[in-house]
């Protein structure tokens, strides 16, 4: 049996940091917190579980992990969308990543 190359495992999990950075750049470029959260106070963490494709693009978005407040969810869904087709990474092999998506008042501008 081949024994497996560790340098691929780093230079997968390279690529995952990689990816992991640029979607959340992307993610902190667009996030609006919803003005109807923010009245009512509503705060917390989604997770938006972002396909990435063989090409290093970003595929499907899908809320992985809802915080429990329906507008945040909704919103990390619309999120998801304008990710879509997102360059993230240079191509490799096609990837699942789950990303914590955070809305705080305190941050919130």
């Amino acid at each position: 049996a081949p024994t497996p190359d560790p340098d691929a495992g780093a230079a997968e999990a390279q690529r995952k940091e990689k990816a992991l950075a640029a979607i959340l750049e992307a993610l902190n470029r667009h996030k609006k917190y919803p003005k109807q959260a923010r009245r009512t106070g509503a705060e917390g963490t989604t997770h938006l579980l972002v396909t990435v494709s063989p090409a290093g693009k970003v595929g499907a978005c899908a809320l992985g992990k809802g915080s429990g407040h329906r507008l945040l969810d909704a919103a990390t869904e619309r999120l998801g969308e304008k990710l879509e087709g997102l360059d993230v990474v240079e191509g490799g092999k096609g990837f699942q990543i789950l990303v914590p998506v955070r809305y705080s008042l305190k941050d919130a501008s």
